[in-house]
């Protein structure tokens, strides 16, 4: 599944809704870049090789001492590949039984507990073989498995030959039958088309991976296929709401800029008239105070004019206060402009990256 999200300056509640749908998308496509492989054989350095190759250890000799009992994983050709080495003894044990039910019955357990090592599942059951030609006594683990497993197991298996083993007479060897003639050569250490060749054999069944318990898995599957969908679409829900909510912000960021571009240009115009009319009446006042200092006849009107004078000129002191406060007011407006800008831009931003 892909989710498109839009970033934008919006409450706590949104980011959270991104990370989660982030880190879903994520689980999915970590989880579609694994390989899980359980190995199986009866020659102990054999297995090792192959284990050794398939995890690009193979120069390292060192390197595979499985003395733990645990999965070994590498980074392999863009993949988390994770191999699981099984005892050679396990084709001894299965020897030494008169009937095959009984021999089974006493690895049961093993095998079960080595497939669980490897949860889900693995994605293939890998038989190392040494020879095409000898089927040996290698398919009483693929008998073994099918009859712990059920005969489905079947069809996750592969057998693996190790160099140039031979395979012009591969329709002669019963693991290979047992395998649906599936079969892999490592020969060098590019195992690229070892993954594909398992993706191949596993696109058309039901789960990519074998899994034991299919039926309480699908039952599971549904349940949490249907709880997942729920919370996708409330997700969905939510994030429609705040994508609503970021377009209204548009639009109110929009009309505040409108607004204060209307009041901007009131506010100059008035302070001009103002200014204007101040600037008329002063020079006025002045032409009949020089008018009267002219005649050398100062009466009592001649000190009326003078302190009008003075009145008029504090007015302009005031208007020219006041002009300095619309002033500060323009550029506090502007500042709030230039900041809801900011926002749409980093809005803008965070939409384009998604």
């Amino acid at each position: 599944m892909k989710f498109a999200c839009q970033h934008v300056c919006l409450p706590i509640q949104f980011t959270t809704l991104t990370l989660h749908i982030i880190i879903i998308t994520e689980v999915i496509s970590y989880h579609m870049s694994q390989l899980r492989f359980m190995v199986l054989g009866g020659d102990d350095a054999l297995v090792d090789k192959a284990c050794a190759t398939i995890l690009g250890e193979r120069e390292n000799r060192d390197a595979f001492q499985f003395g733990e009992l645990k999965p070994r994983k590498a980074q392999v050709c863009g993949r988390q590949v994770s191999v699981l080495k099984t005892p050679f003894r396990w084709l001894e044990h299965l020897k030494s039984y008169f009937f095959f039910s009984k021999r089974v019955k006493s690895l049961k357990y093993d095998l079960q507990y080595y497939e669980s090592l490897l949860f889900p599942g693995p994605h293939a059951f890998l038989l190392v073989h040494r020879d095409v030609r000898n089927s040996g006594s290698e398919y009483y683990l693929l008998r073994a498995l099918s009859e712990v497993f059920g005969e489905k197991v079947l069809d996750y298996c592969m057998v693996i030959f190790i160099d140039r083993a031979k395979h012009n007479d591969k329709k002669q060897n019963t693991c290979l039958k047992m395998c649906g003639g599936r079969f892999y050569i490592l020969q060098n250490t590019d195992v690229s088309q070892l993954f594909k060749k398992t993706e191949t054999m596993t696109q058309r069944k039901h789960s990519d991976f074998f899994i034991n318990h299919l039926e309480c898995f699908r039952k599971a599957e549904i349940y949490f296929e249907a709880e997942y969908e729920e919370k996708m679409n409330k997700l969905r829900g939510e994030l429609a709401e705040n994508i609503e909510t970021a377009e209204n912000l548009k639009k109110d960021m929009n009309d505040m800029k409108e607004l204060n571009a209307k009041k901007v240009i009131e506010l100059n115009e008035k302070i001009k008239n103002d200014q204007k009319k101040s600037k008329d009446r002063e020079n006025e006042l002045q032409n009949e105070l020089d008018a009267l200092k002219s005649s050398k006849n100062q009466t009592k009107e001649d000190f009326k004019l003078d302190e009008e004078l003075i009145i008029y000129k504090d007015r302009e002191k005031l208007l020219l206060s006041r002009l300095d406060s619309y002033k500060s007011s323009e550029k506090q407006m502007t500042e709030d402009i230039k900041k809801l800008k900011r926002e749409l831009s980093i809005y803008k931003d965070r939409e384009r990256n998604t």
